[in-house]
């Protein structure tokens, strides 16, 4: 299935927004003609934080891949979530999750867990190579049952001994700079785990 987040495509309907349990503001992303994307806040001097998931849950053995890019630094990200928590203020808020984030220095993989009203964050991975800002970018997140392979343009690396749940949600974030997504692809294969 290939959501193209281009102004009226209708994707919105197969998506929510979720939050970081970290998070104290909730924008929602801006609608440009042929993607969406996060701002600068004005009030906070910050840039938005803002992620959209999945309603629909998939099994390990699916993939997912985000085009993207980002503004001379940032960090848009393909996040796999162990499902979502509403709070009295109706504000969804991940649960465990990890973030497989683009950046200008390479690729990170973050596994996040809540705690105390934050989030314990632990860096699974940091793979260095340049990556460019301004021009689109392809990052590609396969899944398995013992772990999963991430790809950004001609670069792949594989993470054993990572534990999906039966059933997860993905979906895109955009943090630390501007970021635009302008496509979201999901595989769901059924086959041999191409993460081994």
């Amino acid at each position: 299935m290939v959501y193209e987040f281009r102004e009226g495509s209708g994707f919105r309907a197969d998506f929510q927004y979720a939050y970081s349990p970290a998070c104290r503001t909730y924008p929602e992303f801006a609608q440009e003609e042929n993607c969406v994307a996060n701002r600068l806040d004005n009030t906070t001097g910050k840039y938005e934080y803002i992620s959209m998931i999945t309603k629909k849950g998939y099994a390990p053995g699916a993939a997912f891949s985000a085009r993207c890019s980002f503004e001379s630094y940032g960090a848009p990200l393909i996040v796999l979530a162990d499902g979502l928590s509403d709070g009295k203020d109706g504000i969804a808020r991940y649960k465990s999750h990890f973030e497989i984030v683009a950046y200008e220095g390479g690729v990170n993989v973050w596994h996040i867990v809540p705690e105390g009203g934050g989030v314990k964050p632990e860096n699974l991975a940091r793979k260095k190579f340049p990556v460019k800002a301004g021009q689109i970018l392809l990052l590609t997140v396969e899944t398995g049952g013992n772990g999963i392979a991430v790809s950004l343009g001609d670069k792949r690396f594989k993470l054993s001994g990572i534990s999906l749940p039966a059933r997860f949600r993905a979906g895109i974030t955009a943090c630390e700079g501007i970021n635009r997504f302008y496509e979201f692809t999901v595989l769901e294969r059924y086959g041999k785990d191409q993460t081994k």
